[in-house]
């Protein structure tokens, strides 16, 4: 069992970097400016994480569960409705990309951190993250096709969120129809995401 104080402590940090990353980039963000932000000490610091770059894995992972999270309860809300594997992706793409719009700085840091690296680890942690809500709905003969591909999958409509808040070429409406569209195209493919017709 995890030490109160040690969750408390990992969240502060985490917290702190979340706050210093909505403000400037990942890479002008010095350990200092995390412990200097969040009152924690940088023996402390150390004692929780081997560097800034463990402590990013952790706000990733903790930022897709926090997305996943959101995705679940739009899904919860919409279940009634929710009748075939489109209808379900698209819910979850939609949320997904909701939740990044809403996030907006973060994403953007988030996106060009380690040389833009970062960015295949978010779509790696809200694949891994989201896989449950996947089985869960396998009502709707849904299969989760592999960790790779699903990978891929979510860095890209995580890029294409951040190409449309770089540069809105249409309104948010339209945006969200498109990868309403284009999600019901994927899964019918088969390419990324199988289901049993």
């Amino acid at each position: 069992m995890t030490d109160i104080r040690t969750i408390r402590t990992k969240e502060k940090l985490r917290n702190s970097l979340e706050r210093l990353l909505k403000e400037k980039e990942y890479e002008k963000i010095s350990i200092t400016n995390i412990t200097d932000d969040s009152s924690i000490n940088r023996v402390t610091f150390y004692t929780h994480y081997q560097g800034k770059d463990e402590l990013l894995k952790d706000l990733i992972d903790n930022f897709a569960n926090k997305c996943c999270a959101s995705v679940h309860d739009s899904l919860e809300e919409n279940k009634q409705i929710i009748t075939s594997p489109e209808e379900f992706f698209s819910a979850y793409i939609l949320s997904l990309v909701d939740y990044c719009i809403k996030n907006d700085s973060l994403v953007k840091n988030l996106s060009k951190a380690k040389d833009g690296m970062m960015l295949a680890y978010l779509g790696k942690a809200i694949s891994n993250a989201i896989y449950p809500l996947t089985v869960k709905n396998a009502e709707t003969r849904i299969k989760h096709a592999y960790t790779f591909s699903s990978t891929f999958f979510i860095a890209g409509y995580i890029e294409v969120v951040l190409n449309w808040l770089n540069d809105p070429i249409m309104p948010k409406d339209l945006f969200y129809y498109e990868i309403k569209d284009f999600t019901a195209k994927v899964v019918k493919s088969h390419l990324v995401y199988r289901y049993d017709d």
